[in-house]
């Protein structure tokens, strides 16, 4: 042991979201392989200036670990607030690294705090390709992290449709209707607790209002299931002949338990630039109202000899970048 510490910042663990818990189990294990333990963390969407605990942490750390995951789009206020800890004065000198990172349509002046990282690495190509335009310097591409821990493949009997859901409600609510019309025989989210008490109580009658004007909308139906760990979650994957899914990590956790799938766009580039960058394409993404055809169709519900290799392929390629990227994390965190 090295006795290094890092201190992460965006742990998207409170988001009680399976793809987020594997990749933050990822990154801790990742770093822990190579001597480096985890002394504070910044959750998503919490200012972390004034917590005088992770600004502590912060001053000892021998790394800083930015984990982007989709938070770094359309200049969102809780990206530029992880970014700004390059300019922090309790970081001192101390390495920042900003990983497995969507970056999309943010605004030029983050170029500022790109430059100061000591690595940056996305999680897609076409991100790669902008942070590098913006910044100037070549920054690489590791599939998310999702895909680079630990086999979540299995022997489990396949059989019918499991449906997912999605970050937008309207697609939610256009899954909910597909499994209504007995196209899926199971349905499941990603998400195993919708919203914690204390922020159902803020959201109130108005948010309760919403979801009732949604009608079938997706979280009221009784044939949804929720499982409380991300071992569950991909055996349940494991069980389905197809998935449908309009989440980004509903698709990354197919793809690592090897589960034909079928996904509908989220809210950024983020599936369809997984599916370019595993060579996928796109014939598996389908529009709202392309889905009930689609779903019929047995040729989704096996995939094709040429889909199963490229499958393989990404969970082989990520596990060796995001190992050469952990290893340059601790090349920096030893001076």
């Amino acid at each position: 042991m090295t006795g290094l510490t890092a201190v992460l910042m965006n742990d998207t663990r409170p988001n009680n979201h399976h793809g987020c818990s594997r990749v933050m189990d990822v990154i801790t294990e990742k770093l822990a392989a190579r001597g480096i333990a985890v002394i504070g963390s910044a959750p998503v969407g919490k200012p972390w200036d004034n917590n005088e605990n992770f600004l502590e942490a912060l001053r000892r750390a021998d790394v800083v670990v930015i984990n982007g995951e989709g938070t770094m789009h359309h200049g969102a206020r809780k990206g530029a607030q992880m970014l700004q800890v390059v300019e922090h004065p309790d970081r001192g000198n101390t390495p920042v690294f900003l990983i497995n990172t969507l970056y999309q349509d943010n605004p030029p002046f983050w170029r500022r705090y790109l430059r100061a990282m000591a690595g940056v690495s996305a999680r897609d190509s076409r991100s790669a390709a902008e942070m590098s335009a913006v910044s100037g310097r070549e920054v690489g591409f590791c599939h998310d992290l999702s895909l680079c821990g630990s086999d979540l493949t299995g022997d489990e009997r396949r059989s019918g449709v499991l449906v997912g859901e999605s970050v937008l409600r309207e697609v939610s609510s256009g899954l909910a209707q597909l499994a209504e019309n007995a196209l899926g025989d199971r349905r499941i989210a990603i998400k195993w607790v919708e919203h914690p008490p204390a922020r159902r109580l803020r959201l109130g009658a108005r948010q309760m209002l919403e979801d009732a004007g949604l009608g079938r909308f997706f979280y009221t139906q009784p044939m949804l299931r929720r499982v409380p760990t991300v071992a569950e979650y991909a055996h349940e994957l494991r069980r389905a002949e197809l998935h449908v899914t309009g989440r980004f990590h509903g698709v990354c956790l197919s793809i690592a338990t090897g589960t034909p799938f079928l996904a509908v766009r989220s809210n950024s580039w983020k599936i369809e630039a997984l599916l370019e960058d595993t060579g996928l394409g796109t014939d598996r993404l389908v529009d709202l109202d392309a889905l009930p055809r689609a779903a019929r169709d047995p040729a989704f519900h096996r995939f094709s000899e040429q889909e199963a290799a490229l499958v393989a392929k990404a969970v082989s390629e990520g596990q060796a970048r995001s190992d050469a990227l952990f290893d340059d994390i601790a090349k920096a965190a030893k001076g």
